[in-house]
C-alpha cells in the first residue's frame, strides 16, 4: 500500500438528530430546509461529545467525564444524564457563533439541566447508535469505578446488560 492508498481513521463518529431537549428548550428539524441540521459527534480519541444546534449556529461539548449515565430508552432517543456534582458551567463547554447573548435560552438551559435527551433520525443504523452509545457506557463505568451505585446506565430495557463491560479496540495499521 502506498501514501496515494492511504485513508485515514475518522477521529469521530457524527450521525443527525431529529431533536434535541434541554430542560425547557427544545429544537427539532424542520425538513422544509434541506441544510437544518441538528448533529450528535463523538470524539472517542478525545472522550468527547459535541453537538451542533441550527438555532443561534451553536455548539455544546461535553466531557465524557462529566456524564453520569448514558441511556437508549428507545430505538432512536438517548439521553445523557450529566453528573450532579460538577458545575455545569464549567463541565459543559457551550459556544455560539452569534457571540455572547446576554439572555441565552441555550445556555441558560443548558447550565441549569442534569440531562439532554436527543432523538436520532430513523435513517442512521440501529449499529452506530449502539456502538456509540455502549463504548461511551464502557467510559462511565470505567470513569466512576469507585463510586458505589447499582446501576449507572440503562441501555434500552431489552438490551440492558449491567453486568457486562464492552471494549471496542481500534486498531491503527
Amino acid at each position: 500500500m502506498d501514501m496515494d492508498d492511504y485513508i485515514p481513521w475518522p477521529k469521530h463518529i457524527e450521525f443527525n438528530l431529529s431533536s434535541i431537549s434541554i430542560e425547557e428548550y427544545h429544537e427539532s428539524i424542520d425538513p422544509a430546509f434541506d441544510d437544518y441540521k441538528l448533529r450528535f459527534r463523538y470524539k472517542y480519541l478525545e472522550e468527547g461529545i459535541s453537538i451542533f444546534l441550527n438555532e443561534n449556529r451553536c455548539k455544546i461539548y461535553v466531557p465524557v467525564d462529566n456524564i453520569e449515565a448514558i441511556s437508549k430508552i428507545q430505538s432512536n432517543v438517548i439521553v445523557l444524564t450529566l453528573k450532579k456534582d460538577k458545575d455545569p458551567a464549567s463541565s459543559v463547554n457551550y459556544s455560539s457563533k452569534e457571540g455572547y447573548l446576554k439572555d441565552d435560552p441555550i445556555r441558560d438551559n443548558l447550565y441549569k439541566t442534569t440531562s439532554i435527551s436527543m432523538i436520532v433520525q430513523e435513517s442512521t443504523p440501529q449499529q452506530v447508535i449502539d456502538m456509540v452509545g455502549l463504548h461511551i457506557h464502557y467510559l462511565v463505568n470505567r470513569n466512576n469505578k469507585g463510586i458505589t451505585r447499582t446501576n449507572n446506565s440503562d441501555w434500552g430495557r431489552s438490551n440492558a446488560i449491567p453486568s457486562l463491560s464492552v471494549i471496542i479496540f481500534i486498531v491503527f495499521t
